[in-house]
């Protein structure tokens, strides 16, 4: 939502989790493997992670512990198209997976009610230390993790990471949309720019500058949050995005479609979001004013190409669902 570039040096960052959410299945049929998925990507976070788990084991356990990995099966709704987490949720797959099969190793059988039970105890205990997040730490440098903690926490979440030499010091805070007069809305462009490719060829310099600019913003957006105030929230968005095109942090595709947005009087503010704000697109707007929004934007000749993905409905971050059979 706020704090692009800025979460690279750990924030503040504000950030949404909406509909629809990825999907890990075990022991079920009909979604992508995803040890074919991951395979494939040998520098990927989440690939190192399962094979650092997997050299840990005996030789024997090792077997048991592929085949169980070719039962786990992994949906992403926006089908690769990027700019919604899938990165960071594919490395908590892992983490997930390589947790469970710990404790199926453990135990012969494991009740629905014993399952659940672990479940709570494992999220408590990642809210508290958030140790997938310093596991992701461990194999990359690429990004800032803010995806993964974003998941783990659901909802609206502030979150700033401060790092003292490795040891990470992770602090948030959840809200609820608290705008009740205001919708907002998330829009997919057709652009897809690979986030870790972008990173690599950051002056550090220049994000440098850009983050002492950017903090100040993000604050009054993050406080805007706490006190229900609409005007600040708009206000920061602005700044933000006009900061972000200034410094040259938004593709030239993105810019001509908030000037679009711009010419929409309905929407009181949009921005860019993800590297470059290439993948998706902020817009707010006042409750009632929905069905006018999306009939501009189909007949915009900037903004018909877009995809309307979701709008105000908050999900509650990774969470366990437990089929009958």
């Amino acid at each position: 939502m706020l704090g692009e570039y800025l979460a690279l040096q750990g924030g503040p960052s504000l950030l949404i989790n909406t509909p629809k959410a990825f999907v890990l299945s075990i022991a079920s049929t009909g979604e992508a493997s995803f040890f074919k998925r991951i395979s494939s990507k040998k520098t990927h976070p989440a690939f190192l992670l399962l094979e650092e788990y997997r050299k840990s084991l005996s030789a024997n356990k090792a077997v048991v512990f592929k085949k169980f990995l070719k039962n786990c099966y992994f949906k992403d709704p926006y089908k690769a198209s990027g700019g919604f987490g899938c990165s960071g949720a594919e490395f908590l797959s892992a983490y997930i997976i390589t947790n469970l099969h710990k404790m199926l190793c453990k135990e012969k059988e494991i009740t629905k009610t014993q399952c659940t039970k672990i479940w709570n105890n494992f999220l408590s205990v990642e809210k508290k230390e958030f140790t997938a997040f310093h596991k992701f730490k461990e194999f990359t440098n690429w990004g800032s993790g803010f995806d993964i903690l974003s998941q783990l926490l659901g909802s609206i979440a502030s979150i700033q990471v401060v790092d003292n030499t490795k040891n990470f010091c992770v602090t948030y805070k959840n809200f609820s949309w608290p705008f009740l007069k205001y919708n907002f809305a998330i829009l997919k462009s057709q652009n897809k720019i690979n986030t870790h490719e972008h990173l690599s060829q950051l002056s550090a310099e220049k994000l440098n500058i850009l983050v002492k600019k950017l903090k100040p913003i993000v604050e009054k957006g993050i406080s805007s949050i706490q006190a229900s105030s609409i005007d600040d929230f708009l206000s920061a968005v602005h700044l933000q995005q006009s900061l972000l095109e200034q410094e040259g942090f938004v593709c030239s595709s993105s810019i001509n479609k908030i000037k679009a947005f711009g010419k929409i009087k309905e929407i009181l503010a949009s921005k860019s979001c993800g590297a470059l704000g290439a993948d998706t697109f902020l817009i707010v707007y006042a409750k009632g004013n929905e069905n006018l929004v999306k009939e501009k934007i189909k007949i915009s000749q900037n903004l018909s190409s877009l995809l309307w993905v979701t709008e105000d409905c908050l999900y509650d971050g990774v969470n366990l669902e437990i089929n009958n059979s």
